[in-house]
């Protein structure tokens, strides 16, 4: 699937298996024009198994190159997979983006879809579990996902997410690796509000764990991430199983993540609040807790990140003075709440910091919309929201002046930050402006997924 060829385009695949599981392998290429492709998963279950390109290079379950925007998009009502076995001189990952130069990989439930269903994204053993498999099929540890640290990984509203790795045992030099679930680093890696992201035990054959075990094995574990995830209102969580041949995730990469992991959300059975205050206690007006609970001054005191990392589940109180639409944007931009005596408080620079008139049809303004917004505490130079941009005329008629007419309810839209020492994100964005005789209001909205109406 390429668009090697295009400029700013946006194209979407359809990819279904009917439920069965397949031997296939997709390349996604974006191209050099900040192209978007949107891959529409609907009871796709491939498990990629020994795929070797023209070259006899083995295969991933999926690869991306360029610069752009992928996103993969899970609609229906079945769960759906990018999976891969793990091979002996094959060893590759289920999603490898070390050829991506730039952009972002957005994991998006479909607007209205329904059912409490999972992507899968999964390196499972080379056979069956129950051949007795005495080893792993590879001799090279390797992640579920290759990443970049040019790209932004991003889980939005309504996706729900199952990592699960394989162990590599590595027979001759008696070596047991429990490997990452994401290499290789990331721009930032970020879990929205609404969305799931869950971490499985490692999968692997009873024959194999036992080997490891009573053969004095030596073991390597490596991070589960490889630096801090940022949780925008998401969760990130452990799941368990009753399978046999799993192995846990190791307390000491657990505590890892919970560390290294800022914003405001849950990580594995933590509830994350980052204020602005550092060293200090949040005062009670700004924390809610259920009814029967209570916080003391320990629990309310952040630590050097400026965080509450508690295993209750507060909320954030804000002051009257905060609409909810500023509250709202803490979780949707990323944003830092200041705390005060009577409640929290943030600051939302964003709307129109520029509007210029390119020229005048028949009709309307052919015109050019800048919009800004603060973000402070962003470490990747560019973030990508969905947007919509609405008239209202005199007479209170409302239409969409952004995305053009049968383009969606938003449109996917990249802002890049100002400067390289700036903490404001920009994008210009087209549009056409009605005139008209009276006063016209321009309203711009932002969203984590597209609104379904």
């Amino acid at each position: 699937m390429s668009v090697a060829n295009e400029t700013g385009v946006i194209k979407a695949w359809t990819l279904s298996a009917a439920g069965e599981s397949i031997n296939v392998a997709l390349l996604v290429n974006l191209g050099s024009g900040n192209n978007t492709v949107i891959l529409n998963l609907t009871g796709y279950s491939p498990r990629t198994d020994g795929l070797q390109d023209a070259d006899g290079n083995y295969l991933p379950a999926l690869k991306v190159t360029g610069k752009g925007t992928l996103i993969i998009r899970h609609g229906g009502t079945n769960s759906v997979f990018l999976r891969i076995k793990d091979k002996k001189d094959g060893e590759q990952p289920a999603i490898d983006l070390s050829e991506m130069t730039d952009g972002e990989v957005r994991f998006e439930r479909a607007a209205g879809a329904t059912g409490n269903v999972y992507l899968w994204l999964q390196r499972v053993w080379a056979d069956s579990i129950t051949t007795g498999a005495s080893f792993s099929a590879g001799n090279i540890s390797k992640p579920v996902i290759i990443g970049n640290p040019n790209i932004r990984l991003t889980f939005a509203e309504g996706i729900q997410v199952r990592f699960q790795a394989s162990p590599c045992v590595v027979k001759n030099a008696k070596l047991y690796v429990l490997p990452e679930l994401v290499s290789g680093g990331y721009a930032s890696m970020r879990i929205e509000a609404g969305a799931v992201v869950r971490v499985l035990p490692y999968r692997a054959s009873d024959a194999a764990t036992d080997a490891a075990t009573k053969e004095n094995y030596s073991w390597t574990e490596k991070n589960l991430f490889p630096a801090a995830v940022t949780l925008a209102g998401g969760s990130l969580e452990l799941e368990g199983s009753n399978v046999d041949g799993i192995i846990a995730i190791p307390k000491k990469e657990i505590d890892a993540v919970v560390a290294a992991a800022i914003g405001q959300g849950s990580v594995f059975g933590k509830t994350l609040l980052t204020v602005s205050a550092k060293y200090s206690v949040v005062p009670e007006a700004c924390i809610k807790v259920a009814e029967g609970q209570t916080l003391d001054e320990a629990e309310r005191t952040t630590d050097e990140k400026g965080r509450l990392v508690i295993t209750k589940s507060p909320e954030l109180v804000y002051a009257s003075s905060v609409s909810a639409s500023d509250q709202e944007a803490v979780t949707l931009f990323g944003l830092t709440p200041e705390i005060t005596e009577t409640g929290c408080t943030v600051t939302c620079n964003f709307g129109i910091a520029e509007l210029k008139v390119d020229e005048v049809d028949s009709a309307d303004f052919v015109s050019t919309l800048k919009i800004s917004v603060d973000l402070p505490t962003e470490t990747a130079s560019t973030r990508s929201l969905y947007l919509r941009i609405l008239q209202t005329a005199p007479n209170g008629t409302v239409s969409t002046i952004y995305p053009a007419p049968a383009s969606g309810t938003a449109a996917l839209t990249t802002f890049t930050r100002d400067a390289t020492d700036s903490i404001r994100f920009s994008a210009s964005v087209p549009c056409r402006i009605t005139p008209s005789l009276g006063t016209t209001a321009i309203t711009i909205r932002a969203y984590a997924t597209p609104p379904t109406e």
